[in-house]
């Protein structure tokens, strides 16, 4: 049966609209299977659940949640077989959640999506865990045998900034949508059938690599060695980088575990490039020693 760590589904924040985690010490449970939980468990009549399950509540369930009294009892979701719950159309967890997590040590987060919606998300990335194949968002690069992933949202820079390090002796792989596989315990990186090839500049000329960086710069997959996560000027607390520092954290991507450094953008592809090179240098030092 394919499953998750919950750890893993947390990893896919943005993926599943999550806005708040409870999350208790020492986490491990995994999810194998997802189920919408219907208006008859608020009236005492449950239905059986299997093991490694991951409970949806429907903002209408939530709702009668958030009316509880703090004096009311934790709902009773868990049979131990829930491994996970989440609320939908939810932006923070109800007291009664929260006490409810913190007396059963099951994770609740609270989710922007429809119940439907995140099931078959939910569906997806346990079919992507089935295959050992993901698409991901970003730009994917390899300079001196390193293949770095660079991240982050939408106009932050990372092609300008994939561009400058290919201008330095780097090699493109692909942009926008990157298909990751895992095999034999490492990570390989290609562009995506139907944008292999393809540079999108600002997200709206669409360019043949060739055309920019030649036919000598261009290779069809590298191994994925680390990822550079760009972030935008947000409060410490929020991106974990301050005084310009980078954020050291290890990613998950397919069951493979990489070094992720976080690195705040000023916009300039030359810093940006300075940055990705360092820590290039970084990695390359690592596998050689």
């Amino acid at each position: 049966m394919n499953s998750l760590t919950v750890r893993e589904l947390f990893e896919k924040g943005e993926r599943l609209g999550i806005r708040q985690i409870a999350e208790p010490p020492d986490v491990c449970g995994a999810v194998e299977r997802v189920w919408i939980c219907q208006r008859e468990m608020l009236g005492g009549c449950h239905p059986t659940i299997f093991p490694h399950t991951m409970v949806l509540i429907p903002s209408a369930i939530g709702a009668k949640y958030r009316c509880c009294s703090h004096r009311d009892s934790p709902p009773s979701l868990a049979y131990g077989n829930i491994s996970c719950a989440a609320l939908c159309e939810a932006r923070r967890l109800p007291d009664l959640l929260l006490r409810y997590s913190e007396k059963t040590g099951i994770p609740v987060f609270t989710s922007s999506y429809h119940p439907i919606l995140l099931k078959s998300r939910l569906t997806g990335l346990l079919k992507e865990k089935s295959l050992q194949a993901a698409t991901v968002h970003g730009v994917l690069i390899a300079v001196s045998g390193i293949g770095i992933l660079l991240m982050g949202r939408s106009g932050i820079g990372k092609t300008l900034c994939g561009l400058e390090v290919v201008s330095r002796g780097g090699f493109f792989i692909a942009d926008d949508a990157v298909v990751l596989e895992a095999q034999k315990g490492v990570l390989l990186g290609r562009g995506h059938v139907r944008t292999r090839g393809l540079i999108a500049l600002s997200g709206e000329r669409i360019l043949r690599a060739e055309e920019l960086v030649g036919m000598d710069r261009i290779r069809e997959y590298t191994v994925v060695h680390g990822i550079v996560q760009f972030i935008g000027n947000q409060p410490p607390d929020e991106t974990g980088v301050r005084n310009g520092k980078e954020k050291r954290s290890v990613r998950r991507l397919i069951g493979i575990d990489l070094p992720c450094r976080h690195i705040v953008s000023d916009g300039d592809p030359r810093h940006m490039a300075d940055a990705v090179l360092d820590i290039v240098g970084e990695l390359y030092n690592a596998r050689s020693n």
